[in-house]
């Protein structure tokens, strides 16, 4: 296993995480002036929700690593973002899976 895969993994889920959480928040926060549109951005913030996109990210650079993928320095642009797609795909199968199982 090597730790720049799984690092890089977990960098490109913090990532995710962050973005589409202020897009998902800002048609919301669009009039507020820029001040309190930051704060309520930080009051607004789900912890459990972040902290698990970073644990699926984890696991998605385990599972790479295990497989043999390796973080070269040259492309580690094109990784990241490939990596951020793994995540974001995993992450929403998951999620599918989890309303199923919940609104049976």
């Amino acid at each position: 296993m090597t730790v720049e895969t799984i690092s890089t993994a977990v960098l490109a889920s913090i990532g995710y995480a962050v973005l589409f959480y202020i897009k998902s928040e800002l048609p919301d926060l669009g009039s507020f002036p820029l001040e309190q549109m930051l704060s309520e951005l930080i009051k607004r913030f789900n912890v459990g929700k972040f902290v698990s996109t970073i644990i699926i990210g984890g696991v998605v650079g385990v599972l790479i690593s295990l497989r043999g993928g390796t973080v070269l320095q040259e492309t580690f642009e094109v990784q990241f973002s490939i990596y951020a797609v793994y995540i974001i795909t995993v992450e929403n199968i998951l999620k599918t899976i989890w309303r199923l199982i919940k609104n049976r």
